[in-house]
């Protein structure tokens, strides 16, 4: 809250907006096909090195690999990108 804004006034504002903003971004989501929903990712994908993503993924074979023993175990299927 700012000193200039004692009641919170603005605060509420920008709550309301952003509410606005999340709301549409939901009904964005509905409305998207399976198509653009898989470009999506698609793009996300490919920016890991954009992001410097690339070293926390390598950091998760561990636990793919712990994932793969545990569905094999119980019949069911590897997770991508684990080693044998």
């Amino acid at each position: 809250m700012r000193a200039d804004d004692p009641n919170g006034a603005d605060l509420r504002k920008a709550k309301q907006r952003w509410a606005l903003v999340n709301a549409q971004a939901q009904r964005e989501d509905r409305r998207a096909t399976l198509e653009e929903k898989l470009d999506q990712v698609e793009r996300l994908m490919q920016s890991i090195d954009d992001f410097g993503w690339r070293s926390a993924l390598d950091d998760d074979a561990r636990i793919r690999e712990r994932w793969n023993r545990l569905q094999n175990k119980l019949g069911g299927t590897k997770t991508p990108g684990a080693k044998e």
